[in-house]
């Protein structure tokens, strides 16, 4: 029976490590840490009406200058990604994937991103902030 309670324990721990490494396939990768911030939003007004779906987005604050915006989203958060020769493309926050709807947006100090998380540099007390957007899909 302590052969069977150890040998319990040990798969127990041995997941545990396990999870918390992040795994590369190919160009695919994920990385896993603590979120240190989550915010849900409900959409209001006009927002509201255009769209039922509440407003998904994670905001974390550069505590020092020259914060890449990508390292600090995967020390903040678990994060999937895929490697391009441009850049990286987020595909997931902390389990919430992109779909053929939707992608995850990145904004500084409020202000959309005009270049990849990974080509973004913040200075001290610099907002990042992902928010899982609906993709616009009218022609113009």
């Amino acid at each position: 029976m302590k052969q069977l309670g150890l040998i319990a324990l040990g798969l127990i721990a041995a997941l545990l490590v396990i999870s918390q490494v992040g795994v590369f396939t190919g160009n695919h990768k994920t990385d896993s840490l603590p979120t240190k911030q989550v915010q849900m939003e409900e959409k209001t007004g006009e927002a509201a009406e255009a769209s039922p779906e509440p407003v998904v987005a994670f905001e974390f604050g550069a505590t020092e200058d020259d914060t890449n915006a990508f390292d600090l989203l995967k020390e903040s958060a678990e994060v999937t990604y895929d490697e391009y020769d441009f850049g990286v493309m987020v595909t997931s926050i902390n389990g919430m994937a992109v779909d053929d709807d939707h992608y995850w947006a990145l904004y500084v100090n409020d202000e959309y991103a005009m270049q990849g998380a990974d080509q973004t540099v913040l200075a001290t007390g610099d907002t990042m902030r992902w928010v899982y957007e609906k993709i616009d899909k009218s022609p113009f």
